[in-house]
């Protein structure tokens, strides 16, 4: 190795001196000897490995641009709230009595006692006592009237069903005054009706929906009036009423099924059946059976926007005669706006309406105790409306009807009385329509209003009206309550165009259809009530009744008090 390396320097040196000679024409030899030692050779341990250089960033030393913007900061001031501090589930009284009196020796009594709290049971008494012992008609006998009301009832409540048991007792007597003889004697005009009634009710609501809910129900009345004195007991009109209702309701998914089953027996009698008292008067018994059976398919949509409802109503009714009657039943509603407006419309036949003497008697008291009834039948009713609320304190319904009635009640003067003071029955078919508006204000419980208005078209297949009956219909009620100390209430109707059958020609008596008509003239009837609460438990009241003091007609020959007030105070105990 040594003498390799000493022979390539001896070579590069003779180059070197070629090179300088060529240029110079001049030759040099040059011999150099030299001793290189060389470190032996040994094998690194070490792995290779990658070495990244890590570059480190510019920082940027530029100053942002200073923006300054102007903020202005307005505050806006806070109303105090009031707070009402009141004691949550506040004493309750088992007892509330009312006492009172007015003008034409006019008493009014009412007592209510009941349990206060409890979870499952609740029972109580009603007692209302209402009466007028002096007072005059112009032109007509002295009008005398009391009546004379007794409630009792309980209910157990549990958690899988409810039982109901009410007991009711009515005394109303009266005097049939709507005769000209102002020198009759009251006892030949007297009358009274006194009710025993009882309804028993079982009812199961399992808290899951998934189980069959039912009710039962079972309902008695004994109703009987007062013969005439002149009279055997036996002259008289007795009635017994019972009723069977049952109820059926199963929900599954969006769908709710129903069925409604009931049973209505109505017996009515007056003196001896197959006896005659006098030419015209004859005693009778009379049976009259209603069944219907009533099932029906209701849907609500998920978001509760659409209720749509399908069934039917298939009736069964006998009083000389059995009859089946089928009315459909359909209810279509639709929320919108977040139940701000709500369209609906239905096919609801009214069905069978079972005429009883003791509906009769007390719809119209003047009428005689041996009629004729006949059981009303509505097979279809058209109703179309849209209710809605204008503001959270407004809110409305306007709707339209119309349906077709099959011997619909009406009251005319029985001529064959020599006092003209009593009423028989008439019957007539006729198609009603009705168009209705109503409207509501409320703020809170301190002011409510509403508004009722109504319009009625009458045709008629016999008669050339429909007695007694209106053609428009105008009501507004009125409370406003001040510091919950001050309380007012104001009552108005307004009734028109109501016909009255005559007997015969005179004054402003039309002649139609072979009928001697005349208008009943307007029923305008103004209320206004004022109440003072000393405290929550006592309070004082006063109540002025037909204020414009008109001596309107409710029906025929029986007009009512004039201008009544009545005051009075309540109490809780």
């Amino acid at each position: 190795m040594r003498t390799r390396i000493k022979n390539i320097s001896a070579l590069a040196i003779l180059t070197v001196v070629f090179q300088t000679n060529a240029q110079q024409g001049v030759e040099y030899t040059f011999t150099y000897e030299a001793n290189r030692a060389l470190d032996p050779a040994h094998r690194i341990a070490l792995k290779p490995s990658m070495i990244d250089t890590v570059f480190a960033k510019p920082e940027a030393d530029a100053e942002l641009l200073p923006i300054k913007k102007d903020v202005e900061i307005e505050t806006m001031p806070i109303q105090a709230a009031n707070i009402k501090v009141t004691t949550p589930g506040g004493k309750l009284y088992p007892g509330y009595a009312v006492l009172g009196i007015g003008n034409y020796l006019m008493p009014l009594g009412e007592v209510y006692f009941n349990e206060t709290r409890s979870k499952k049971y609740h029972w109580g008494v009603e007692a209302k006592h209402h009466s007028a012992w002096a007072g005059k008609i112009q032109d007509f006998a002295p009008p005398r009237f009391d009546r004379t009301n007794v409630d009792l009832y309980g209910k157990i409540i549990q958690k899988t069903f409810t039982t109901t048991a009410r007991f009711n007792y009515m005394n109303h007597g009266l005097n049939l005054f709507g005769t000209r003889d102002t020198l009759i004697t009251q006892d030949s005009i007297r009358q009274r009706f006194q009710n025993y009634g009882v309804y028993a009710e079982f009812a199961s609501h399992q808290r899951d929906s998934a189980h069959l809910g039912w009710r039962i129900g079972l309902e008695y009345n004994n109703y009987r009036d007062k013969p005439r004195p002149e009279l055997d007991n036996i002259w008289r009109a007795r009635e017994n009423f019972v009723g069977i209702y049952s109820s059926f309701r199963y929900k599954l998914g969006l769908e709710r099924y129903g069925l409604d089953f009931n049973i209505r027996y109505n017996n009515y009698k007056f003196g001896e059946n197959g006896t005659t008292l006098s030419p015209g008067v004859q005693g009778f018994e009379m049976g009259n059976v209603v069944i219907n059976f009533k099932p029906h398919i209701t849907h609500i949509s998920a978001d509760n926007k659409l209720l749509a409802r399908v069934g039917f109503d298939l009736v069964f009714h006998s009083i000389d005669e059995t009859l089946p009657l089928l009315s459909p039943q359909a209810l279509l509603q639709y929320s919108l706006f977040n139940n701000h407006l709500l369209p609906y419309v239905s096919l609801n036949g009214f069905g069978v309406q079972q005429s009883t003497f003791r509906h009769t008697s007390q719809f119209n008291h003047f009428v005689r105790s041996d009629l004729q009834l006949r059981n009303e039948r509505n097979a279809l009713n058209f109703q179309g409306g849209l209710r809605g609320s204008i503001t959270e304190h407004v809110s409305f319904d306007a709707n339209f009807s119309y349906g077709r009635f099959v011997d619909k009640m009406l009251f005319v003067i029985d001529t064959t009385l020599p006092r003209l003071n009593q009423f028989k029955t008439v019957f007539d078919d006729m198609n009603i329509s009705r168009i209705e508006l109503v409207l509501t204000f409320q703020i809170s419980e301190k002011f409510k209003f509403d508004a009722v208005g109504q319009l009625f078209s009458y045709q008629t297949d016999i008669f050339p009206y429909a007695w007694n009956l209106p053609n428009y219909v105008v009501q507004f009620r009125g409370h406003y309550n001040l510091f919950d100390k001050f309380i007012t209430k104001l009552d108005f109707s307004l009734l028109g165009g109501r016909r009255m059958q005559e007997f015969g020609p005179g004054d402003n008596i039309g002649f139609d259809n072979l009928v001697y008509h005349s208008e009943m003239g307007l029923l305008a009837d103004v209320n206004l009530s004022f109440e003072y609460r000393y405290n929550p438990r006592i309070s004082a009241f006063i109540q002025f009744n037909n204020l414009a003091a008109q001596q309107y007609l409710r029906w025929m020959n029986s007009p009512v008090y004039r201008f009544q007030a009545l005051g009075g105070v309540t109490f809780r105990f």
